[in-house]
């Protein structure tokens, strides 16, 4: 999905950010490095799920994005399979204080993981119904962004046979994560092979949070777009 170029210019970047802090030490750090993906629980209301079901929907749009963030080149085939297996929702209020309640309990536990403070660089929002098409994001893949960009994924609804959730590869073989409403994973999205996994009965909500190590922390709800993917360059130092 990227270029040598475009790679080049955040190792750089990540390696000038890295530098201004101590090397890290934190357990989360650790396991972090070791498994290439950390986890956690965030403590959600009790229509989380709720809120994101009810959000307005908005289709897929392939011309959905911000001018300097990468996107992907998509066929009529691939957009369809988007917009039947992803059912985006438009972050308005209420879901915009969901959200917003979320990255601030994740403030934390990512800046363990990865040693400095984070900025998010794009989010989105999605259902997806069960038994849906396995395409896309849902075939095991590499997101192919240059690796010192990272994704934490919320999931809103229990991680789990009838739910779905995230399946991880571990000594070659995909692995299924498992967990309460309310669990997050921040993993090496372009480095360990992955796939969103829809449930057998019923509708998983999720939310994709495309962050990136930084001098200091950004936290607001950015949105570049459904088809936007990580800015060409980074932010500045």
């Amino acid at each position: 999905m990227t270029g040598n170029a475009s790679d080049q210019v955040w190792i750089d970047y990540d390696a000038q950010v890295r530098a201004l802090f101590p090397p890290r030490v934190d357990a989360l750090a650790v396991m972090f490095e070791r498994h290439k993906f950390v986890r956690g629980l965030l403590a959600l209301p009790n229509d989380a799920a709720v809120i994101v079901s009810n959000a307005e929907r908005i289709e897929f749009n392939a011309q959905s994005n911000t001018e300097g963030f990468h996107t992907s080149d998509l066929n009529a085939e691939k957009i369809a399979d988007t917009r039947a297996a992803s059912h985006f929702r438009v972050i308005a209020v209420p879901l915009w204080h969901l959200l917003a309640e979320c990255i601030t309990q994740l403030q934390t536990p990512v800046a363990q993981a990865l040693g400095t403070p984070w900025s998010v660089l794009n989010v989105r929002v999605w259902t997806t119904p069960p038994m849906c098409k396995i395409a896309g994001m849902y075939l095991k893949h590499r997101d192919g962004f240059p690796w010192q960009i990272w994704k934490v994924m919320i999931y809103f609804t229990p991680m789990d046979v009838e739910h779905g959730g995230l399946e991880v590869e571990q000594n070659g073989v995909l692995t299924s994560l498992y967990g309460p409403a309310g669990s997050w994973v921040l993993f090496y999205n372009s480095t360990l092979p992955h796939r969103g996994a829809a449930g057998r009965t019923l509708e998983r909500a999720s939310a994709e949070i495309t962050l990136a190590r930084t001098q200091q922390f950004d936290l607001a709800l950015h949105e570049a777009g459904l088809n936007a993917h990580f800015p060409l360059a980074p932010p500045a130092l």
